[in-house]
């Protein structure tokens, strides 16, 4: 997961409860309120929070979640992509023996086609 959605304080991916501070820095609220209790500044850029932003809690976890999801969604979907391609190379060495067999050419010279597609696309 992507250093955006970590809580520099704790380490742990930001999930829900999320603390926004003015200088737009986010943490954990009860890593933020432990950090508070020793240093009124920022564990980020050090500018001295007065207070945090504090709109509404709800609002402010759904659109985490909805960043946090559509990011999963698409490191998902690259590792799928790239898994799809890989099933393909694979794929491809079975399906010509399996013309080569449905075309009646002989096992050794089935093998011999596979094995020399295999050696031009590694």
């Amino acid at each position: 997961m992507d250093l955006k959605y970590q809580c520099v304080i704790c380490l742990c991916q930001i999930k829900r409860n999320a603390r926004f501070l003015e200088c737009g820095h986010k943490f954990h609220k009860i890593c933020h309120l432990e950090w508070r209790k020793k240093s009124q500044e920022c564990p980020i850029c050090k500018n001295v929070q007065i207070d945090t932003v504090h709109p509404s809690d709800k609002l402010v976890d759904s659109l985490f979640d909805y960043f946090i999801i559509n990011e999963m969604v698409e490191e998902n979907s690259n590792k799928i992509n790239l898994t799809l391609e890989n099933i393909d190379k694979l794929l491809k060495p079975i399906e010509l023996l399996i013309k080569d067999i449905k075309c009646n050419t002989s096992k050794e010279e089935s093998i011999n086609n596979v094995i020399n597609y295999l050696k031009n696309n590694k």
